[in-house]
């Protein structure tokens, strides 16, 4: 049981990436201050898994963040509009606006926009900045992590249908 619940505090990770870019530094500095209020802090933090309180219409309770939760949380870039979105998407082929529209991937800025080959004339800045990346290769290490201790599970256990369900995954 040790393996499995290992496993779901890196799915806690990941889900606190999907917040927002800065929740897990947010939360180790968090996890330093040992105060009255800092501890309070840091317990309504894991509660909401991020800086924003789900029951207050998601306005900031800490200092230092943006005040409302961004509404594409971490999938896509914090400055991008929901308007730079939809004018990207039209740019796509219709495979890769499925992909970009898809609950299995996220939109990320390419560390350094280039002109793609053939390409004649001025690139379309916003495609040629963002790129599509799918779950698997974006929580690559988690998910390794993950597979690694299910097996490990599924290692330490007599239950046949556990071991089944642990191998599969």
């Amino acid at each position: 049981m040790t393996k499995i619940v290992e496993a779901a505090r890196i799915f806690d990770e990941i889900f606190t990436k999907q917040l927002w870019s800065g929740d897990l530094a947010l939360y180790a500095k968090l996890q330093k201050d040992t105060s009255p209020l800092g501890k309070a802090r840091l317990h309504y933090f894991w509660i909401n898994k991020g800086p924003w309180s789900d029951i207050d219409d998601y306005k900031a309770f800490l200092p230092g963040v943006p005040p409302r939760k961004l509404p594409g949380a971490n999938f896509y870039p914090a400055d991008m509009t929901k308007e730079d979105f939809e004018r990207w998407v039209a740019a796509l082929s219709p495979q890769e606006q499925e992909q970009a529209k898809g609950f299995f991937t996220v939109i990320r800025r390419k560390a350094k926009p280039r002109k793609p080959k053939g390409m004649v004339g001025p690139p379309d800045k916003l495609r040629d900045q963002m790129e599509i990346i799918p779950y698997n290769e974006e929580y690559k290490s988690e998910s390794t992590r993950v597979a690694d201790l299910l097996r490990q599970a599924a290692n330490l256990t007599d239950n046949p249908s556990l071991k089944k369900f642990l191998t599969l995954r």
